[in-house]
């Protein structure tokens, strides 16, 4: 598909999250335009490794987590 240009419709920003979990997060959104339905777009958010907006990503992934699995506990 690269080759062949058809890869469109990405952008990419930077955003800045405070979170009472964990801090403040430093965010990097890709969105992506699906091809086969208009207007449908997928959104990814990474943090750069070794960041430690990357450290705070995990723990937040981690506490999401473990309160969902207390949740089933009950």
């Amino acid at each position: 598909m690269w080759d062949d240009r058809e890869v469109k419709g990405l952008t990419t920003v930077r955003k800045n999250i405070k979170r009472p979990e964990v801090g403040r997060l430093e965010l990097w959104y890709q969105t992506f335009d699906v091809r086969e339905s208009t207007g449908l777009k997928l959104t990814v958010a990474t943090a750069e490794p070794g960041r430690p907006g990357a450290d705070a990503l995990a723990l937040l992934c981690s506490l999401e987590v473990t309160q969902r699995l207390g949740a089933l506990d009950r």
